[in-house]
């Protein structure tokens, strides 16, 4: 009887010592990302760009909804998009139906990102359509971007 109240004993002792030491491991874990994100940096990205066509400035009223689905509540980007927006000329209504144009935008993620992995992934490269497709550039990228532009025109 003794004997087993006292191995009973030690087994309480070891899932004590056990659940403490979890307890730390996963305090040290926390404490960890907490310092480790202690100066968080804020980057934006754009999933897509639109160009508009241009009109006349009667037509320059926009209705801009922005929204923030994603884990930080205090994050506002519809103030600076606003700002940004009236400073070349739109005016911005509350009223959609008499907006010209629509902007509607949810933020789904704001995390810190890595600039040199943005750097190694939007680096533009011919090299898989001329490795599958055969093709070869045939004009330099001055003119290229010139094509471009006129393209974005209508001309």
């Amino acid at each position: 009887m003794q004997r087993t109240e006292g191995l009973r004993a030690i087994q309480v002792g070891r899932v004590a010592v056990a659940g403490m030491a979890l307890l730390f491991l996963v305090g040290c874990a926390a404490s960890q990302t907490m310092i480790s994100k202690r100066n968080l940096d804020v980057q934006t990205k754009m999933s897509e760009t639109i160009f508009l066509d241009p009109v006349g400035p009667e037509k320059k009223v926009i209705f801009v909804d922005v929204r923030n689905t994603s884990d930080k509540d205090n994050f506002d980007i519809a103030t600076p998009i606003k700002d940004a927006i009236a400073k070349r000329g739109y005016r911005i209504t509350q009223n959609p139906d008499e907006a010209h144009y629509r902007l509607q935008a949810n933020v789904l993620s704001v995390a810190k990102t890595d600039p040199t992995a943005a750097r190694h992934r939007y680096v533009p490269s011919v090299a898989r359509a001329r490795h599958e497709l055969g093709l070869d550039v045939t004009i330099g990228l001055d003119e290229a971007i010139v094509r471009t532009a006129r393209w974005h025109r209508g001309g």
